[in-house]
Protein backbone atom coordinates (compact mmCIF):
# COMPACT_ATOMS: atom_id res chain seq x y z
CA UNK A 1 0.00 0.00 0.00
CA UNK A 2 2.89 2.39 0.79
CA UNK A 3 4.49 1.71 -2.61
CA UNK A 4 1.21 2.41 -4.37
CA UNK A 5 0.77 5.74 -2.59
CA UNK A 6 4.33 6.79 -3.49
CA UNK A 7 3.55 6.25 -7.18
CA UNK A 8 0.69 8.77 -7.08
CA UNK A 9 1.43 12.27 -8.41
CA UNK A 10 1.54 15.24 -6.03
CA UNK A 11 -1.72 17.11 -5.70
CA UNK A 12 -1.90 20.85 -6.21
CA UNK A 13 -4.24 23.13 -4.31
CA UNK A 14 -7.02 24.83 -6.23
CA UNK A 15 -6.24 28.39 -7.30
CA UNK A 16 -9.16 29.74 -5.27
CA UNK A 17 -7.93 28.24 -1.98
CA UNK A 18 -5.34 30.87 -1.04
CA UNK A 19 -7.63 33.89 -1.62
CA UNK A 20 -10.42 32.23 0.38
CA UNK A 21 -8.09 31.48 3.29
CA UNK A 22 -6.65 35.00 3.27
CA UNK A 23 -10.10 36.62 3.15
CA UNK A 24 -11.23 34.40 6.03
CA UNK A 25 -8.23 35.43 8.13
CA UNK A 26 -8.80 39.11 7.34
CA UNK A 27 -12.48 38.79 8.29
CA UNK A 28 -11.49 37.31 11.64
CA UNK A 29 -9.00 40.13 12.23
CA UNK A 30 -11.68 42.73 11.47
CA UNK A 31 -14.06 41.36 14.13
CA UNK A 32 -14.74 43.61 17.13
CA UNK A 33 -12.63 42.74 20.17
CA UNK A 34 -15.59 41.34 22.15
CA UNK A 35 -16.25 38.75 19.42
CA UNK A 36 -12.66 37.55 19.40
CA UNK A 37 -11.22 34.97 21.81
CA UNK A 38 -10.56 36.30 25.31
CA UNK A 39 -6.78 36.06 24.77
CA UNK A 40 -7.01 38.71 22.02
CA UNK A 41 -8.99 41.23 24.08
CA UNK A 42 -7.31 44.52 25.06
CA UNK A 43 -5.62 44.45 28.47
CA UNK A 44 -8.10 46.93 29.98
CA UNK A 45 -11.05 44.76 28.93
CA UNK A 46 -9.41 41.64 30.37
CA UNK A 47 -8.79 43.39 33.69
CA UNK A 48 -12.32 44.81 33.85
CA UNK A 49 -13.86 41.44 33.02
CA UNK A 50 -11.71 39.66 35.61
CA UNK A 51 -12.63 42.19 38.32
CA UNK A 52 -16.31 41.88 37.42
CA UNK A 53 -16.18 38.07 37.47
CA UNK A 54 -14.36 38.03 40.81
CA UNK A 55 -16.87 40.53 42.21
CA UNK A 56 -19.81 38.37 41.15
CA UNK A 57 -18.15 35.28 42.62
CA UNK A 58 -17.49 37.14 45.88
CA UNK A 59 -21.09 38.34 46.08
CA UNK A 60 -22.39 34.85 45.45
CA UNK A 61 -20.16 33.25 48.05
CA UNK A 62 -20.35 35.85 50.81
CA UNK A 63 -23.87 37.08 50.19
CA UNK A 64 -25.36 34.05 51.90
CA UNK A 65 -26.98 35.76 54.90
CA UNK A 66 -28.61 38.41 52.70
CA UNK A 67 -30.00 35.80 50.35
CA UNK A 68 -31.15 33.60 53.24
CA UNK A 69 -33.17 36.50 54.68
CA UNK A 70 -34.95 37.04 51.36
CA UNK A 71 -35.62 33.32 50.96
CA UNK A 72 -36.98 33.06 54.51
CA UNK A 73 -39.34 36.00 54.01
CA UNK A 74 -40.50 34.56 50.68
CA UNK A 75 -41.05 31.16 52.30
CA UNK A 76 -43.13 32.73 55.09
CA UNK A 77 -45.30 34.56 52.54
CA UNK A 78 -45.79 31.35 50.57
CA UNK A 79 -46.81 29.43 53.71
CA UNK A 80 -49.34 32.14 54.61
CA UNK A 81 -50.85 32.13 51.12
CA UNK A 82 -51.13 28.34 51.01
CA UNK A 83 -52.57 27.93 54.52
CA UNK A 84 -56.14 27.35 53.19
CA UNK A 85 -54.82 24.25 51.42
CA UNK A 86 -53.19 22.72 54.51
CA UNK A 87 -56.03 20.19 54.75
CA UNK A 88 -55.01 18.75 51.38
CA UNK A 89 -51.44 18.32 52.56
CA UNK A 90 -52.68 16.49 55.66
CA UNK A 91 -54.78 14.20 53.45
CA UNK A 92 -52.23 13.42 50.75
CA UNK A 93 -49.08 13.67 52.88
CA UNK A 94 -49.20 10.05 54.12
CA UNK A 95 -49.66 8.80 50.56
CA UNK A 96 -46.59 10.77 49.44
CA UNK A 97 -44.63 9.39 52.36
CA UNK A 98 -45.61 5.82 51.47
CA UNK A 99 -44.62 6.36 47.83
CA UNK A 100 -41.26 7.74 48.96
CA UNK A 101 -40.78 4.71 51.19
CA UNK A 102 -41.61 2.33 48.33
CA UNK A 103 -39.17 4.17 46.05
CA UNK A 104 -36.40 3.95 48.64
CA UNK A 105 -37.01 0.33 49.57
CA UNK A 106 -37.88 -1.28 46.23
CA UNK A 107 -37.15 0.79 43.17
CA UNK A 108 -34.00 2.73 44.01
CA UNK A 109 -31.66 -0.29 44.31
CA UNK A 110 -32.92 -1.64 40.98
CA UNK A 111 -32.27 1.71 39.39
CA UNK A 112 -28.55 1.37 40.14
CA UNK A 113 -28.55 -2.22 38.85
CA UNK A 114 -30.27 -1.06 35.68
CA UNK A 115 -27.82 1.78 35.14
CA UNK A 116 -24.92 -0.61 35.74
CA UNK A 117 -26.40 -3.07 33.24
CA UNK A 118 -26.79 -0.30 30.67
CA UNK A 119 -23.17 0.76 31.20
CA UNK A 120 -21.95 -2.83 30.76
CA UNK A 121 -24.07 -3.24 27.63
CA UNK A 122 -22.65 -0.04 26.21
CA UNK A 123 -19.10 -1.16 26.87
CA UNK A 124 -19.82 -4.57 25.32
CA UNK A 125 -21.23 -2.94 22.17
CA UNK A 126 -18.23 -0.63 22.02
CA UNK A 127 -15.84 -3.57 22.32
CA UNK A 128 -17.63 -5.69 19.71
CA UNK A 129 -17.81 -2.73 17.32
CA UNK A 130 -14.09 -2.08 17.75
CA UNK A 131 -13.36 -5.75 17.15
CA UNK A 132 -15.36 -5.77 13.90
CA UNK A 133 -13.76 -2.53 12.76
CA UNK A 134 -10.26 -3.88 13.34
CA UNK A 135 -11.12 -7.16 11.65
CA UNK A 136 -12.49 -5.28 8.64
CA UNK A 137 -9.48 -2.96 8.37
CA UNK A 138 -6.97 -5.78 8.76
CA UNK A 139 -8.72 -7.93 6.13
CA UNK A 140 -8.77 -4.96 3.75
CA UNK A 141 -5.02 -4.38 4.24
CA UNK A 142 -4.16 -8.05 3.65
CA UNK A 143 -6.27 -8.18 0.47
CA UNK A 144 -4.45 -5.18 -1.05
Amino acid sequence: MARESQKLPDLSAPASLLPRVMSNLQARARQPWWQQPWWHWPLAAKVAFSILALGIAALMSSGGPVIEDHVASYANETVERLSPFSGLWESFGPMGNSLALLWTALLEPWLWYGLGGLALTYLACLGVGTMFLRATCSSRETSE
